[in-house]
């Protein structure tokens, strides 16, 4: 994602799943909570200050057996918690949220995936800096927002019909292209 004005001091989402888990800016801070069925567990607040104008790769591992919790910051352990939560993911297509009104207009994202199992550091570089792989098992959701048009993203996972559609007004923007020379005969495709 990548913010053009800062967060205000009153929490605003980025990404959350329905009474599962989420991640919010507060002023100049990113934080990380998780819904444990009954409560909002601790807040989690992430050693990274927000930067403006610039590309953020924000990436969550847990492992629901111990609640061990790994947060990301482009592709560096930003925070850990041990025991964060063992409470589980709801299964159900509950609603997801990416954006919202509190981003209208403050907010660009690039995509958004969920993976089942925990994904390794290497595995998070990797994702940053590529589309997702839709031949691999543990992807299940996966928006990319390159439609160009319409008020619905589309979940890319084969037989997976989670698809976003717009509360608000959006705008379609691919930001990467398509790089016109090639290397071993292969296209490159670019990232800011």
């Amino acid at each position: 994602f990548k913010l053009s004005a800062g967060c205000p001091a009153t929490n605003t989402n980025l990404f959350y799943k329905t009474s599962s888990y989420l991640i919010f800016c507060n002023g100049t801070n990113l934080r990380v909570n998780y819904y444990t069925g009954a409560t909002w567990g601790t807040e989690i607040t992430l050693s990274k200050p927000l930067v403006l104008n610039q590309w953020t790769h924000i990436a969550l591992t847990r492992l629901a057996s111990s609640g061990g919790l790994t947060v990301y910051y482009n592709g560096v352990v930003a925070a850990t918690a041990t025991t964060w939560s063992t409470a589980n993911v709801p299964a159900t297509a509950s609603s997801y949220v990416i954006g919202g009104a509190q981003t209208a207009g403050t907010a660009t994202f690039d995509d958004a995936r969920v993976y089942t199992g925990v994904r390794t550091q290497a595995q998070i570089r990797s994702d940053m800096e590529s589309y997702g792989d839709l031949s691999d098992s543990s992807l299940v959701q996966y928006w990319d927002f390159n439609e160009g048009t319409g008020t619905v993203a589309y979940n890319k996972v084969v037989g997976n019909s989670l698809d976003l559609t717009a509360s608000a007004t959006n705008g379609w923007s691919d930001i990467k292209f398509v790089n016109t020379s090639s290397v071993s005969g292969e296209s490159v495709v670019m990232f800011p």
